[in-house]
């Protein structure tokens, strides 16, 4: 998992707007990642067991979540 980029690291609590799906491996260890890109800061979410990742290059937060949310 890429980290060396990260620029904050965000879990969510269960019960929030910004809650995240646990991934296809079953964890619910997931979170969002801010990370500075030649763009910019972008957002990704990953597992921190797995190490599944979905990273199209979001500048907004829950453009993120939508995406893991509806891929898992």
């Amino acid at each position: 998992m890429m980290l060396n980029n990260a620029i904050e690291i965000r879990k969510p609590e269960p019960d929030s707007q910004y809650r995240l799906r646990p991934c296809r491996c079953k964890s619910d260890n997931v979170a969002y990642v801010k990370y500075e890109d030649q763009d910019g800061e972008k957002w990704r979410v990953s597992c921190f067991d797995c190490g599944h990742t979905v990273d199209k290059g979001y500048t907004v937060q829950h453009d993120a979540q939508m995406e893991w949310n509806f891929q898992i």
